[in-house]
């Protein structure tokens, strides 16, 4: 970027002036500023200085009109002159007279724009204007009554009235579309200590009114307490109507018609006059404090960027940190794994010794350690793998149901243990093969049971499938998995799917895990291009709920076969649920449904572990037997029963019925 070196002297000398100075180099970059051309354009020197000329003009045309002096060599002096309008930074148009010079540079050409404010100009142009007025009505005044003898009232009238002359009200509305009792006045001006708002003076008011209205002079003769004896209200007008009242305090007399008819270009000039260094001084005081205002922007833009600076190196040197952190999890969790699955292996064989009772506990407690060492391991793998972006969704076939049945097979042994019930029901209108990744959706539903399972100690867990929305080639489907648990206190909603957060925190001890489940789950969903979320009541358990969109699976053809088509069914379970879910498979399957214990006169008949299994057997009459139970307690040597492993789905009854009828 090039320079324009200005010396002390000249900066000073520069700032003070009334003109603005822009110093550029032949490529249009500004390389310097005065100070009056900051207040000119709105600009501070640091948003300005380095950036292209053009971004102050308002056309393309005006700049290419300027610049086109550029490409040849000139003689120092002038290259161009005239008015062009520039756009301050507020988006306002300001006309300027600009002169174009070029400067001597030892090194490479520079330019020098001087910008003369127009509207400066004409507020001088304005006051010079009305001061020749006042100078020819005074002239005309003194020649005409001096010529007549009437020295006298000149004396009395015209003196005081220069002497004491002030624009005392300025009328807030120029047009009078109005009734006159609804234009108000604005003090501006006083000798006498007024102040405020005129249309509260109930003296004053209908005086101003009407002479406001009449655009005739009028007498106010005051009261001892306004400290003014007598008060002349005579109307300013100009070509644009009536525009303020002018005051003469203390006149002796009043003016007659002819006096009025002589002094009124004096008159007017001078009210104008007035209301012109009122404007003057409004607009000095707004300049004044606009200008304070950019110093002080200027400071807190200087301590902006450095603060900028300041953050971009602190976030380069966290996101360094979050890359080495990212690494070293991902790295370290390979090699902790395959020491930890040689202890668990171990451990596991020693199990199989037949140990004393003293030194089982003590294998059995380096297995279970191990244990929640590797899932946290796991955890934080796949954590790193999401923040890397190293976690590839995969699209392949996979029968949804029999993923789900995976997922809860598992956790079967610890469901058993905890004497807690689980339900699947996956309806039966809902399709079974789609394109996804299974593996992914298994770790979410494997987190989420394993969540439900730490937090529930007695009741039941449920996982209720429904289809959201079908496209040709798609299906939105919503995973609904439900607990009897401690539930979530609402004060810790707002943190339950962050990373390393655990809303159990008074009973870690008893509760183990690391806080990274909820937030795998989390990433996996969002990054898989479902949702996920919560409803939860403390003391009474909690559901969560997932979507997915899925992608069908057109070259597998749904089974369609109803095999219990006029057959009946008899459901033998003090369940409800499994009642609801069994009683809705069967009637999709054809049967027809009952809950009676009558065991008489059905050709398909599926009891659980709650019911007497040696009575059904006796008095089944010949129908099939399917008993509703786990596949690790399963243990039916009788050649009448078959097993219907819990939890079940439609397609596992299909698949049980057609092996018996």
């Amino acid at each position: 970027m090039g320079s324009y070196v200005v010396d002390g002297a000249m900066q000073k000398l520069l700032n003070h002036s009334t003109n603005g100075v822009v110093i550029f180099a032949p490529s249009g970059e500004i390389l310097w500023l005065n100070d009056p051309f900051e207040r000119m354009s709105g600009f501070l020197r640091e948003e300005i200085i380095g950036r292209p000329l053009e971004m102050l003009f308002m056309s393309e045309g005006a700049f290419k009109g300027l610049t086109q002096f550029f490409a040849e060599e000139e003689e120092m002096g002038a290259l161009f002159a005239g008015e062009l309008t520039i756009q301050t930074k507020m988006r306002e148009q300001r006309n300027l007279f600009i002169e174009l010079l070029k400067l001597p540079s030892n090194e490479e050409r520079q330019f020098a724009l001087i910008c003369e404010d127009r509207l400066e100009m004409d507020r001088l142009r304005t006051l010079l204007r009305k001061g020749a007025i006042v100078s020819g009505a005074i002239s005309h005044v003194q020649s005409k009554y001096i010529q007549h003898g009437a020295a006298q009232p000149l004396q009395d009238l015209f003196y005081p009235l220069l002497r004491s002359a002030r624009l005392v009200a300025k009328a807030k509305s120029l047009i009078l579309a109005k009734p006159i009792d609804e234009v108000s006045f604005s003090l501006i001006s006083s000798t006498k200590g007024w102040k405020g708002d005129l249309n509260i003076n109930s003296l004053l008011t209908p005086h101003l009114h009407k002479a406001y209205l009449s655009q005739k002079p009028q007498i106010v003769e005051t009261s001892s307490q306004e400290e003014i004896n007598n008060l002349l209200l005579i109307p300013l007008t100009s070509h644009k109507g009536s525009f303020g009242i002018l005051g003469i305090i203390d006149s002796l007399k009043p003016l007659t018609d002819e006096l009025f008819s002589d002094l009124s270009p004096l008159i007017q000039s001078i009210g104008e006059i007035l209301l012109v260094l009122e404007e003057e001084k409004e607009r000095r005081n707004a300049e004044k404090q606009l200008q304070e205002s950019q110093e002080l922007l200027r400071g807190l833009s200087l301590r902006l960027m450095e603060q900028n600076s300041e953050l971009v190196v602190a976030m380069e040197q966290a996101l360094a940190a979050k890359s080495a952190q990212k690494k070293f999890l991902a790295n370290m969790s390979h090699e902790m794994r395959t020491p930890l699955h040689s202890i668990m292996g171990f451990c596991e064989l020693i199990l199989q010794l037949g140990l004393p009772e003293k030194q089982r506990r003590f294998a059995n407690k380096i297995y279970t350690s191990s244990e929640s060492l590797l899932i946290l391991i796991n955890g934080l793998l796949d954590l790193s793998k999401i923040e890397a972006g190293k976690l590839i969704i995969k699209q392949e076939p996979c029968n949804l149901s029999e993923v789900i049945v995976e997922a809860i097979s598992l956790m079967e042994k610890e469901i058993v243990e905890k004497g807690l019930s689980l339900h699947l029901y996956y309806p039966p209108d809902l399709p079974t093969e789609m394109f996804s990744d299974k593996e992914r959706i298994k770790e979410v539903l494997l987190n989420l049971l394993s969540n439900a399972l730490k937090f529930t100690d007695q009741g039941e867990i449920n996982l209720f499938l429904r289809e959201i929305s079908r496209a040709a080639q798609s299906i939105k489907i919503e995973f609904a998995l439900s607990d009897t648990g401690i539930g979530v206190d609402d004060s810790f909603r707002a943190e339950i799917f962050s990373d390393f957060s655990q809303a159990d925190i008074s009973s870690k001890k008893k509760h183990r895990g690391t806080g990274l489940g909820l937030a795998i789950c989390r990433k996996i969903v969002e990054k898989m291009g479902g949702e996920i979320n919560f409803e939860s009541a403390l003391g009474k358990g909690s559901t969560f709920y997932f979507s997915l969109p899925l992608l069908l699976n057109p070259e597998k053809e749904e089974p369609s076969a109803t095999p219990g088509s006029g057959r009946r069914l008899l459901i033998l379970s003090s369940d409800p649920v499994d009642q609801f879910i069994l009683k809705r498979y069967g009637e999709a399957l054809g049967f027809t449904c009952d809950l009676t214990e009558d065991v008489a006169d059905y050709d398909l008949i599926i009891f659980d572990e709650c019911v007497d299994r040696q009575s059904v057997i006796q008095d089944h009459r010949g129908a099939k037997l399917l008993m509703l139970e786990w596949e690790h307690l399963w243990n039916s040597n009788d050649e009448a029963v078959s097993l219907l492993r819990r939890p079940t789905t439609m397609l596992q009854l299909r698949k049980a019925i057609f092996k018996g009828i």
